[in-house]
């Protein structure tokens, strides 16, 4: 993904915001089939979360809520103080360089921002691998 300002959380709640955004118009287009497991654009990527809705927590302590057991990580193309009220939601992470984007059993990575959507995972083996 291309450098720049993103949201990371609930794409739908995204939509419910901001929905004269350029960006959100092709998010609904995109949001609208079921069974979405991962769709990527140039502008955002979409997973579904390992156990549907939920309030996930990424290995640097950031909550990220889905009420629709999606996770977003969508390109902010405007004045990000516009966005600040998503932060409740999710977080507004910047990325100084391109990033890469995947997901594995439920564990979204977001460039070095990483999510567990597994509830399967032991909070132990998660500070033991991940701590710095």
């Amino acid at each position: 993904m291309k450098a720049g300002y993103y949201f990371i959380g609930d794409p739908k709640i995204f939509i419910k915001k901001f929905s004269i955004d350029n960006i959100t118009k092709e998010l609904i287009i995109n949001i609208k089939n079921n069974n979405i497991y991962k769709i990527e654009t140039e502008n955002f990527v979409i997973f579904k979360t390992k156990i549907g809705p939920g309030c996930f927590r990424s290995y640097s302590a950031s909550i990220h809520l889905s009420d629709s057991g999606l996770m977003g990580c969508i390109f902010l193309e405007k004045n990000i103080d516009l966005y600040e009220e998503l932060k409740e939601f999710g977080t507004i992470q910047k990325f100084d360089k391109s990033f890469d984007v995947s997901v594995n059993n439920g564990q979204m990575h977001f460039g070095n921002l990483i999510i567990d959507t597994d509830p399967s995972i032991d909070s132990n083996d998660f500070e033991d691998t991940y701590a710095d």
